[in-house]
C-alpha cells in the first residue's frame, strides 16, 4: 500500500545515565533496558574457576609431598642423633680410663646399636716418653642394622696417656 507507514520502525535511544530510554512507535515491543556492569561486579567465569582450582590443587600436593618428604628425613635423623649420642658416650668412657689398656672391647645397647673399639700404640710410638706416656690411635666403630641394610660409623682419635701394658693371654 503506498503511502502506508510501518507499523514497525527503528527505536531512537537515548542515554540517560547508566541506563537507556527508549522511544518507542506505536506497536513496537519494550526492549529491556541494558546496563553495564563494572568489571568488579562480574564475577567469574566457568574457565577461571577452573584454572584457579587446579592451581591451588597442585600447589597443595606439592605441599604435602613436601612434608612427606620432611618427616621422613626426621626418622632418620633421629636414628643418626641416637648413633652419635652413644659414640660420644663410648669414647668418652674409653679415653677416661686411665691408664689406657690397648686391645679390643666390644658392647651393645639395649636398643640395638653395637660398638667395637681398638686401642693400639700410634705407629711409631713403641718407645714411652717419661712416666710411662704415650700416644695411642683410639678407633671406634658403631653399627646397626635399618632392615636389611647393616650400617656403621666410626670414629677415630689420638690419645696421650698413661700406658700399661696389655694382659698377658694365657
Amino acid at each position: 500500500m503506498p503511502g502506508a507507514r510501518a507499523i514497525f520502525g527503528p527505536a531512537r535511544v537515548e542515554p540517560v545515565g547508566a541506563r537507556c530510554s527508549v522511544a518507542l512507535r506505536r506497536g513496537q515491543a519494550i526492549a529491556a533496558p541494558r546496563t553495564r556492569r563494572s568489571h568488579s561486579a562480574r564475577g567469574f567465569t566457568l574457565i577461571e574457576v577452573l584454572i584457579a582450582s587446579a592451581i591451588l590443587g597442585t600447589a597443595f600436593v606439592a605441599v604435602v609431598g613436601l612434608m612427606s618428604g620432611s618427616l621422613r628425613n626426621i626418622a632418620r635423623i633421629n636414628a643418626h642423633e641416637q648413633l652419635l649420642l652413644h659414640a660420644r658416650e663410648q669414647m668418652t668412657e674409653l679415653l677416661l680410663e686411665q691408664p689406657l689398656v690397648p686391645g679390643e672391647f666390644s658392647g651393645r645397647w639395649t636398643d640395638g646399636y653395637r660398638w667395637q673399639a681398638s686401642i693400639t700404640p700410634a705407629a711409631g710410638e713403641q718407645d714411652k716418653g717419661p712416666g710411662g706416656y704415650g700416644l695411642y690411635d683410639v678407633r671406634l666403630r658403631i653399627s646397626w642394622s635399618e632392615g636389611r641394610n647393616r650400617n656403621s660409623y666410626v670414629v677415630e682419635t689420638k690419645q696421650w696417656a698413661r700406658s700399661q701394658p696389655a694382659p698377658a693371654t694365657p
